[in-house]
């Protein structure tokens, strides 16, 4: 879901060959823009930290686990 005007960016790996369907008409009359991304910046971090410390977004939709600092090396593996 995106407003009129809005971005939708597409994000998390998918296997080769993978395809997706876009309805075309909502596509050019709401003036979306669709866009892959593949990495984020210390300055995105930032931003994101700041809306979830500020109450702006909540971070339970999207952390599906979380760990100890000193079990850091199993939260990547």
């Amino acid at each position: 879901m995106a407003r009129k005007g809005g971005r939708v960016l597409l994000f998390g790996g998918t296997k080769s060959g993978s395809f997706i369907t876009i309805d075309t008409e909502l596509l050019h009359y709401s003036q979306l823009t669709i866009k892959g991304v593949f990495h984020t910046t210390l300055k995105h971090v930032k931003i994101a930290f700041k809306l979830i410390k500020n109450g702006l977004i909540t971070a339970d939709k999207f952390v599906t686990n979380e760990y100890k600092i000193r079990r850091n090396r199993k939260s990547v593996t």
